[in-house]
């Protein structure tokens, strides 16, 4: 059973950080080459795949509508 600590913080499993920190990488712009690297994937399509939601597009980069 999970409980939340004292600070309302929820428990985070291993496997959601590091979904986390692949998900604010990607969002963040940072190569997708390197994030998969960073990952371990063997092919940049797999994290192309996975994180695809959170590749910044052009229009997100000038807030155009």
């Amino acid at each position: 059973m999970l409980v939340p600590s004292a600070t309302g913080d929820r428990y985070r499993r291993p496997y959601q950080t590091r979904h986390t920190y692949a998900s604010m990488m990607v969002s963040a712009g940072e190569p997708l080459a390197w994030v998969s690297r960073q990952m371990g994937h063997t092919s940049v399509v797999t994290t192309a795949r996975i994180y695809a939601n959170w590749i910044p597009s052009i229009l997100d980069c000038c807030q155009i509508e």
